[in-house]
Parts: structure tokens; sequence; C-alpha cells
């Protein structure tokens, strides 16, 4: 039960990070996009 939960915690680590970075780039991403457009209205 021991070695199940520590290859769960192991294996569920990877993903979430991988999620962070894709939020963190796609929240960068669409921030440029904001700036870009707010820059073209004024």
């Amino acid at each position: 039960m021991a070695d199940g939960d520590t290859s769960r915690t192991d294996s569920n680590q990877t993903p979430n990070a991988i999620n962070v970075i894709l939020a963190v780039r796609v929240w960068g991403i669409s921030s440029m996009l904001k700036r870009e457009t707010a820059q073209t209205v004024n």
C-alpha cells in the first residue's frame, strides 16, 4: 500500500507541474494579446 501511494503521488506530481506550466503559458499569451489589442485601440 505504501508503494502504491508513493507511485500515485509521483505520477500525480508530474501532470500537475505540466498543467501549472501550461496554465502560466496560456495566461501569459492571453495577457500579451490583451495588451496588444489595448495598444491597438489606443
